[in-house]
């Protein structure tokens, strides 16, 4: 995943624990991603199966309330 130079990075989020609200998205690479997927893989075993029936890398997005 790219977030293009200039553009807003922020969506809206629903959730039912959370509410709902605006979100800033800020995408990982390198070390940080690994250790982010490395984690989701662990809590979520469905994400490994998925990375080993695709040939790409799987973007790692971290959401964190915006103001």
């Amino acid at each position: 995943m790219r977030i293009a130079s200039g553009c807003e990075p922020r969506s809206d989020l629903r959730d039912v624990s959370y509410g709902h609200g605006r979100v800033g998205r800020h995408g990982r690479h390198g070390e940080e991603r690994e250790g982010i997927w490395a984690a989701q893989k662990v809590a979520f075993p469905g994400f490994a199966d998925y990375e080993r029936k695709t040939g790409r890398e799987i973007p790692v997005v971290v959401l964190e309330p915006a103001p």
